[in-house]
């Protein structure tokens, strides 16, 4: 998403009906992990819950990278869209450092709340980002 599309954003905190906003591919264990967990909430399963009265909803995009998960990530106008009326927005690592800073840069942009998800490595500094 290219900084510009952002520009207009008028959405503000109160008119953000969608709780939480995470697109990608769960293409590493940590991500895998992340998008399972979300999904499972967002249905009503596993650990958490969205605590009644909370306003949103819960927009998982995951897009799979062998023939049967290959959706496809929306249109870049749907995805300002959404992130700009969402309250969180996690921003998991990615398989390479520009790719994570943009995401993160997108959901800042767009006036969401990031949810900067990190964990140790034995990699280059030691930490995922």
């Amino acid at each position: 998403l290219q900084p510009g599309a952002f520009r207009n954003s008028t959405a503000d905190v109160e008119n953000r009906d969608i709780l939480l906003w995470v697109a990608g591919t769960p293409n590493n264990l940590v991500r895998m992990m992340l998008f399972n967990n979300i999904i499972d909430v967002s249905q009503g399963r596993g650990a958490g819950t969205v605590p009644p009265g909370e306003k949103g909803r819960i927009i998982v995009h995951v897009a799979g990278r062998d023939v049967q998960q290959q959706k496809g990530p929306p249109p870049p106008a749907q995805m300002v869209r959404e992130m700009t009326h969402a309250q969180l927005c996690p921003v998991p690592p990615a398989e390479n450092s520009n790719a994570g800073t943009k995401r993160l840069f997108d959901v800042v942009l767009a006036g969401c709340l990031p949810i900067v998800v990190a964990f140790p490595t034995h990699w280059g500094s030691e930490v995922s980002w």
